[in-house]
């Protein structure tokens, strides 16, 4: 009876099992949540976009039209697309002032990584390339960690992103590809980027139907009855936002404007130069993950080569991109880098350390969080209230030869009310 007792003690409160592989991609997307979380809030976008969310719900509507370029008339149809992640910046903002802000940008963040790490790591059980394609992206994307409509967008991208490669991959049922249309609704009044998920979801159904008229394979033809149905509904929730059809139109009008190509550094394409860190680790991915998938014994799949292709076309065409080609083929860079690296003879490590060091971690995690103000402990204090203001009147200057390009002039998004 006694033993019996202990047994059942021992298995309820047994310490966790977890490989020193996994480990290391848990200590990285720690050390990714303490980087962020030390790292200030830069004013770039942020403070205009709550100023938009600010002015919504003073007035209880969408903004339609111009409100702070003073180079085109006042009354100038105009609708922010990313308006839910105006509106939820905003609340954040009035529920919880910087702190929460800051930990709104580490949950979309941290978040978004992880997932993708843990599809990567069930598709190749291999922690090891895991961990080595998640440090690869993150080296990629850390520069891009600002707080804006686009980091909002991480979480429901990287979800949509893992529900339909667990489905491809078989270990999801169909019926859970219904969280696609509802994730695309959620991420089309967030940010742009929407238009990567309806990418992929076309190149996943255009491979799908390569493979069926290869094949011949029952199977197939109904993977691909699946698709087409989700991919239709997928593609009407995407005209789920105030601009409706008009979307594909704004599009357009973002990615062909000169402008912005000329003048904004982000838009322009990423550099092979160690001067310029995110393109040269974009490169080196880039180049990477295409001599393994040329070499390596098996070759990828019709699916990876078009999501391979279009993210790169996209990224080298911006280094905006680069961010989302490192987070959506890293499971693609896992794979191919688990065919590689020699497995480890011992993958197992002692339960008390793995406990000691995920202890640490979690200690670490929440010392980081914004209302223990850690920067002020370790002496970052001052350039951190430099970088936290409250909502102040922000512009950007564009050259007057870009007003007279087309581009809407200055913005100065709080011209009044709080500053």
């Amino acid at each position: 009876m006694h033993h019996n007792t202990v047994d059942r003690f021992n298995t309820r409160f047994a310490l966790p099992a977890i490989g020193i592989d996994q480990l290391w991609i848990l200590v990285l997307l720690a050390l990714s949540w303490i980087f962020v979380a030390l790292s200030p809030l830069p004013p770039n976008d942020l403070w205009w976009h709550m100023a938009a969310g600010r002015t919504m719900v003073e007035e209880g509507q969408l903004i339609t039209t111009n409100r702070w370029a003073y180079t085109l008339p006042a009354e100038t149809p105009y609708v922010y697309q990313s308006w839910f992640s105006e509106l939820l910046m905003y609340a954040a903002w009035q529920l919880g002032g910087v702190p929460l802000l800051a930990l709104l940008r580490l949950v979309a963040i941290v978040g978004a990584y992880a997932l993708i790490a843990w599809h990567a790591l069930r598709q190749t059980a291999s922690g090891r390339a895991v961990a080595i394609a998640l440090l690869l992206a993150i080296l990629i994307g850390w520069n891009n960690w600002t707080l804006r409509p686009q980091t909002l967008a991480f979480l429901p991208g990287a979800a949509f992103i893992v529900v339909l490669g667990e489905y491809l991959h078989g270990r999801l049922r169909a019926r859970a590809l219904i969280a696609l249309p509802a994730l695309m609704v959620l991420w089309v009044n967030m940010h742009g980027s929407f238009v990567l998920g309806a990418i992929l979801l076309t190149l996943a159904w255009v491979a799908a139907a390569l493979d069926c008229w290869r094949q011949r394979d029952p199977l197939q033809f109904s993977r691909l009855r699946q698709l087409s149905l989700i991919t239709g509904v997928t593609f009407l929730a995407l005209l789920c936002n105030p601009l409706g059809v008009g979307i594909f139109g704004y599009l357009y009008m973002m990615l062909g404007n000169e402008t912005l190509q000329r003048y904004f550094v982000e838009w322009q394409p990423p550099r092979n130069s160690l001067s310029d860190f995110t393109g040269f680790w974009f490169f080196v991915m880039l180049f990477g993950l295409a001599t393994l998938m040329a070499l390596t014994k098996h070759r990828p799949n019709a699916r990876d080569l078009l999501w391979y292709l279009a993210l790169s076309w996209l990224a080298i065409s911006g280094v905006r991109y680069a961010v989302w080609f490192a987070l959506f083929l890293l499971p693609l860079l896992a794979d191919r880098l688990a065919l590689i690296v020699p497995p480890r003879r011992i993958t197992s490590t002692n339960p008390l350390f793995a406990t000691l060091m995920l202890s640490c971690c979690v200690a670490a995690m929440a010392f980081s969080l914004p209302w223990f103000q850690p920067a002020r402990t370790i002496g970052f204090s001052a350039p951190l209230r430099q970088q936290w203001p409250p909502i102040v009147s922000c512009s950007a200057t564009i050259p007057q030869s870009a007003r007279l390009n087309g581009w809407p002039g200055t913005l100065n998004p709080v011209a009044s009310g709080q500053r």
